[in-house]
């Protein structure tokens, strides 16, 4: 998909950061194929990253809503951070990049699991940046409601795919309900987890091969 496209595009990776991510190197692995995923990226593309677990998480750093540069930020400014990282997709600039990548190695896995709540909000993110072709990368590991209804409900398939990704056992019990959301809108992908006792190689192979996955969204 990426690869394919030579027009820009909108971009809205969804991070499974909840408490299972533990497992591992399963966060070590998602930030490094969340980095990929921000690798394929250019100046005229938008991107988000947001994490999530029972709530979301945005990146922290503020930024003006029109030059997308650092800058103080209170609620009654144009440039709210509710209006920044937050609330709105930011120009895949080298300088924004780097301040995306310093959030994902950040990240510390956490708390429970909700699909729906980061669905919505790839949404409302896309919604407010349309015109060009789009797409939401979602990773877990983990179980919850399914978001199929949000996706319905809300996606334009003519602009957006949707690319699931599930890693690890603790998905195994969605792993039906991502496949038949990629198989609709973009593309579902899984990676096993190392084996317990797995050499350093055999950890590296797995990580690898999800950074792949994600990085040919």
């Amino acid at each position: 998909y990426a690869s394919s496209l030579t027009q820009p595009k909108n971009v809205v990776v969804l991070l499974d950061r909840s408490g299972s991510m533990q497992t591992g190197s399963r966060m070590a692995d998602a930030r490094a194929a969340a980095h990929t995923v921000l690798s394929t990226l250019g100046p005229d593309d938008f991107v988000n990253v947001i994490a999530f677990s029972d709530e979301l998480h945005a990146p922290e750093a503020c930024f003006g809503a029109a030059q997308n540069t650092r800058s103080s930020c209170t609620p009654s400014r144009v440039d709210d951070p509710r209006r920044c990282f937050g609330r709105e997709l930011v120009r895949a600039t080298p300088q924004n990049i780097e301040r995306l990548r310093a959030a994902l190695d950040s990240l510390s896995a956490s708390g429970g699991t909700d699909f729906i709540a980061p669905f919505r909000r790839a949404f409302d993110l896309l919604d407010a940046n349309r015109g060009r072709k789009s797409a939401i990368v979602f990773l877990t590991d983990g179980q919850a409601d399914s978001p199929e209804d949000v996706i319905e409900r809300r996606i334009d398939t003519s602009d957006t795919s949707v690319f699931t990704f599930a890693l690890g056992s603790g998905a195994s019990n969605v792993e039906a309900e991502l496949s038949a959301i990629g198989s609709a809108y973009g593309r579902h992908s899984s990676v096993a987890d190392a084996r317990v006792g797995s050499t350093s190689a055999n950890r590296r192979s797995s990580g690898n091969e999800l950074r792949t996955l994600m990085g040919s969204y």
